[in-house]
This record gives structure tokens, C-alpha cells and sequence, in this order.
């Protein structure tokens, strides 16, 4: 007699033997099945219930006829069912030029990575499930770009193609910013047409107390990137001859699009990109660049004619601050007369943006933002802000003096 080959999961056993003899079926777990061989010399038994048949398990079959003769034993060895089950290969997140790319899949398969520009690299998934490549010397990997994979098994079966997008990494900080334009019709918000205005200098207080400057792009745009949260004052330099727009225009709720004037504080938590100035010429004109003059202007902070020290002026010449004749207000001075303003001059050819000089306090110096920091635009800020010290200060010394008289 003999017993046909066992696949591992069979529910039934069979084979040959001697017609109408009896065939006694021993199954791993010790159960017993008897049967008769048919007229056509087959025969088959039913696996037990609850047994299940694994790779390497022993089956023993052994006949006994009529006559009461009985074969000798015979053993079948369960085998392992053909693998038909295709592996899966996974590949991890990408970024921009990164150098190597991995992922997981079947242990002892072979993963085939495709790059965007068609190269192929193969490998061998480790005992524990994972696997890496290099990136192809001269393939640099850019955000968009696909990254496919796929396995295949020792037995021939291969994946289903694993698809992976190349994606920029999540920026870390928070955003301030949006545009300053040229506000044509004087209403406070950007209509269709109306031009952004380029080279303009914002400045930006943290809340820490320093200070940093940017300048518009082409298109008036701007921005502040990687700030944590907190209490932040945007400055927008107002360029010479130019008026603030009208601020905070009601416009159906729509922030993005009006104008918050020249000096705005927030508290910032998350992205805002909704901070704008606008301005406008009261002239029409609108073609004098930021810091810059047209005709016979005069620079804020700075004076025509003889020489001056900062803040002061010499004849009659009126500079922005300064008054002609015997009027003095906050900022100004009469005649040639000489006033400390607290604000530190900007040199042509000086290297970094000075911010203003309080009592008492040393100077500040801006971050280096890589721009020209002795343009008008920029002088034209630090002056606007050293006004302000000044304002403070003389309150001060004026409580100095009211407490001393008490």
C-alpha cells in the first residue's frame, strides 16, 4: 500500500492498497481512521476534526486483508503548501534630498526601488523586516517626485508596486506677514489693479525686545518666518511723500485685504498672514521709491545745508522733526540749535541698521537681514523710532523734576 503525498492543511488523506482490504490511518496527534481500499485499489480518510496538519508532521497508514495479513507501516511526511502569497514592501516618508531611502517587507525578499529619473537599485530585506538603499549618485530628490518599490519572494511572487511622494518637511516656527501696495484710490483696500510696492522696509519687534528688517519682494510681499509664539509690533517705513491709507476697513469681515496701518501689534499663535499697509500719494504721484526723494526733498533725519548733528538743523531748511523759526515741538529745534535726540546716526557705508538709543541704555543693533541698511527707507524708521525715546524721555525727566519739587 501506499499514501499520497501531504501538503500541510489537507483535510483528507488517500493513496493505494490491496481492493476491499482495511486500511488503518495514525494522524500526529494520535488519532485513528479506519477505511476499506475500493474495487479501483484507492482509498481516503477525513483528517479528525481539530487536527491540523503542519510541515513536518508524520502520517502512518498500514492494510490488513481478508485473510487477516497486514503490511508492513507506512509513513508520509506533510510538506509545506506551494507559497502563493505575494510579499508587501512599504517604504518610509521621503524628504527633499535625502540620500537614502528604506521601508519594510518580507524577510530574505529582494525590494526593487525605481527613482524618478528611472534608476533601479536592488537589495535584500533583513531578518527583521527592513531594508535601505542609496539614492543614485547625481539623482537629487525634490519635493513632488514619486519613489517606487516593489518585492519579490523566494518562491517568484512579487508585491504590488509601493508608491511613495517626496515631501518638504513641516517648516518649525510660525509666520508673520502678507503686503504693502500702493493704495490708488485711497480706500483702505486692495483692489484689482492696484500694484504692490517693492524695496519697502518692514521692521519687526519680538518680544524679547529685539529687532529685525526685511524689504518687500517685487510684488510688495513680506515675511517673518520661524517666530515662536508671542507679542510681536510690526513697523511699515512710510515712503517719502506717501499717506497712510485708511486702517481696518470694514470689507465684509475680510482682514486679508485692507489696510492695518504703519505700526500694528499682535499676539501671535499662529500664522498671520493678513498683516498689510497701504498708501497712497496725495499728488497722484506714487514714483518715489521707499527712502527715497524727489526734486529738492529732504531725507528724514537728515538736513540741506550747513552741517548738523542728528535731529538738528541749520538755517531755515525744514527736515522731517525739525521746525524752521522759534517753534520748537518734540523733535525739533530753533535756528542752528543742536538737539540730542537719541537716536544714533546712519553713516553711508555703515554695515548695520541701528535702532534707537534710550537714556540709559547701550545701543541696540539690528540683526544682519543682508540688505543695504544706509538706505533712506531704513533711516527713515530709526528716526521715527528714536522720536519716540525721545517723547519718553523728556516725560521722565519731567516726573524727575516734579518729584524733586514735592
Amino acid at each position: 500500500m501506499d499514501i499520497n503525498p501531504i501538503t500541510e492543511g489537507e483535510t483528507t488523506v488517500g493513496g493505494t492498497g490491496e481492493a476491499g482490504s482495511t486500511v488503518t490511518v495514525t494522524f500526529p496527534d494520535g488519532g485513528k481512521v479506519e477505511t476499506t481500499v475500493k474495487p479501483d485499489g484507492t482509498w481516503t480518510v477525513e483528517v479528525p476534526a481539530g487536527e491540523v496538519l503542519t510541515p513536518g508532521e508524520e502520517v502512518t497508514a498500514v492494510s490488513k486483508d481478508a485473510a487477516g495479513n497486514e503490511s508492513e507501516p507506512v509513513i508520509e511526511v506533510v510538506s509545506p503548501a506551494d507559497d502563493v502569497t505575494a510579499p508587501v514592501v512599504d517604504i518610509s516618508p521621503i524628504k527633499p534630498g535625502d540620500t537614502v531611502v528604506g521601508g519594510t517587507g518580507e524577510a530574505g525578499s529582494t525590494v526593487t526601488v525605481t527613482f524618478p529619473d528611472g534608476g533601479k537599485v536592488e537589495t535584500t530585506v533583513k531578518p527583521d523586516g527592513t531594508w535601505t538603499v542609496e539614492v543614485p549618485a547625481g539623482e537629487v530628490l525634490t519635493p513632488g517626485e514619486t519613489v517606487t518599490a516593489t518585492s519579490t519572494d523566494a518562491a517568484g511572487n512579487t508585491s504590488a508596486p509601493s508608491n511613495e511622494t517626496v515631501t518638504a518637511a513641516p517648516k518649525t516656527g510660525l509666520t508673520i506677514g502678507d503686503r504693502v501696495w500702493i493704495d490708488t484710490n485711497a480706500n483702505g483696500l486692495q483692489d484689482a489693479g492696484e500694484v504692490g510696492l517693492a524695496g519697502a522696509t518692514v521692521a519687526l519687534v519680538k518680544p524679547d525686545g529685539t529687532i529685525i528688517t526685511t524689504v518687500t519682494d517685487a510684488n510688495g510681499h513680506y515675511e517673518f518666518t520661524g517666530l515662536a509664539a508671542g507679542t510681536y509690533t510690526v513697523y511699515f517705513n512710510t515712503p517719502v511723500g506717501a499717506i497712510n491709507s485708511p486702517v481696518n476697513v470694514d470689507f465684509n469681515g475680510h482682514d486679508a485685504i485692507d489696510s492695518d496701518g504703519s505700526v500694528i501689534t499682535i499676539q501671535l499663535t499662529e500664522d498671520n498672514m493678513t498683516i498689510d499697509s497701504g498708501f497712497y500719494y496725495a499728488n497722484g504721484g506714487g514714483t518715489t521709491t521707499p527712502g527715497g526723494n524727489t526734486g529738492g526733498e529732504t531725507t528724514p533725519g537728515g538736513n540741506t545745508g550747513g552741517e548738523t548733528t542728528p535731529g538738528g538743523n541749520t538755517g531755515g531748511t525744514t527736515t522731517p522733526g525739525g521746525n524752521t523759526g522759534g517753534e520748537t515741538t518734540p523733535g525739533g529745534n530753533t535756528g542752528g540749535e543742536n538737539v540730542d535726540t537719541g537716536v544714533a546716526p546712519i553713516n553711508d557705508g555703515d554695515d548695520e541698521t541701528v535702532a534707537p538709543i534710550h537714556d540709559g541704555e547701550d545701543q541696540e543693533v539690528l540683526p544682519d537681514t543682508g540688505e543695504a541698511n544706509n538706505s533712506g527707507a531704513t533711516a527713515g524708521l530709526v528716526a521715527a523710532l528714536g522720536g519716540f525715546a525721545l517723547l519718553a524721555a523728556r516725560r521722565r525727566r519731567q516726573e524727575d523734576v516734579q518729584s524733586e519739587n514735592k
